[in-house]
């Protein structure tokens, strides 16, 4: 693959990557509050 070509798609996938870091954290973060709340007591 072209060099600049190459460098320009590696770019693009980091930030990518480094825009959905805080969206994934959150998700992360409702998904624990979700199973660390109060247990559930089933009658």
């Amino acid at each position: 693959m072209d060099p600049i070509l190459q460098l320009g798609l590696t770019l693009l996938v980091l930030g990518i990557v480094v825009e959905s870091i805080p969206s994934i954290r959150a998700d992360h973060r409702a998904l624990q509050q979700r199973f660390a709340g109060p247990p559930q007591q089933s009658s």
